[in-house]
């Protein structure tokens, strides 16, 4: 089958349900499905079993006007979206940044490993997550723990930082 520019409506007959979907996803394109039935329920089903970046039931292309559903193909038939928030993210790219300010010697999760760190680490994560009530657990680990003093404070600085990204991230 060649590509034409333009919509295109194949006609085939089936057997079954499941032959309808495997010759519809046989095709080398995906851009846009429109399923029709009576069965609301049957064509939803149907359609999301579609190699397609889009589908309709019981409409032709309504859904490429819809400005907040993100329109685009798979297959031979495109990459990428346009509209909707999926849309907007193919004009942009995520960059990830952290700075530390802590100024520590060394952290308990880092190198220099050994069965003495090993263990301080094995007993930190048994307080956090083990069995138990917060002061067993605190008790069970408490030699463990005690390694762990000089890495705790209190960065007011790192944690208002952290704050405003994330209120500014929820604006």
């Amino acid at each position: 089958m060649r590509k034409r520019f333009g919509p295109l409506l194949p006609i085939m007959s089936f057997t079954s349900e499941q032959h309808a979907i495997e010759l519809a996803n046989a095709s080398e394109f995906g851009l846009n499905a429109s399923v029709w039935s009576q069965d609301l329920a049957k064509a939803q089903r149907v359609a999301q079993q579609l190699q397609v970046g889009n589908w309709a039931v019981n409409d032709v292309i309504k859904n490429i006007g819809h400005p907040g559903l993100p329109f685009g193909g798979i297959k031979n038939s495109g990459f990428g979206r346009y509209h909707g928030a999926e849309g907007l993210r193919q004009f942009c790219y995520t960059v990830a940044g952290l700075v530390s300010y802590q100024n520590l010697a060394d952290e308990p999760n880092w190198f220099p490993y050994s069965d003495e760190r090993y263990q301080q680490l094995k007993g930190f994560i048994d307080f956090m997550y083990g069995d138990g009530a917060f002061w067993q657990r605190g008790r069970r680990n408490y030699r463990e723990l005690q390694a762990f003093q000089k890495y705790a404070s209190l960065n007011l600085r790192q944690h208002w930082r952290n704050f405003m990204i994330s209120w500014l991230a929820k604006r």
